[in-house]
């Protein structure tokens, strides 16, 4: 009996541990051409896309007037999962920092 809920209890958390794994933060990244601090953004962000599993949406403001008039004085601009995260300069340690918190489940704070 015990060696049944042992198992039982280890698939559940494999399970856990795959689903975790398997989602994909979302990554807004609201950018410009000719933007030198939009081009670092985008190079940390590529280097950490398949370490924490997470899609990236590039949107350039230019192509939208409302968004360029809310963004241009502060892109690069990232939002992860919906919420306003970085604008200006982007680092590599803060973006960690942030998706590792997220990755930490629902009681994470960021």
């Amino acid at each position: 009996m015990f060696e049944i809920i042992w198992l039982f209890l280890l698939y559940n958390c494999e399970m856990l541990l795959f689903k975790k794994r398997a989602e994909k933060h979302d990554v807004l990244f609201y950018s410009k051409a000719g933007c030198p601090l939009c081009d670092e953004a985008r190079e940390v962000l590529h280097g950490l896309e398949e370490k924490f599993s997470f899609d990236i949406r590039e949107i350039d403001i230019t192509g939208d007037s409302a968004l360029f008039e809310r963004y241009r004085n502060i892109i690069p601009v990232v939002i992860i999962d919906g919420k306003y995260t970085f604008g200006a300069r982007v680092s590599e340690d803060d973006i960690i920092s942030c998706l590792e918190g997220l990755d930490q489940g629902p009681g994470r704070s960021h």
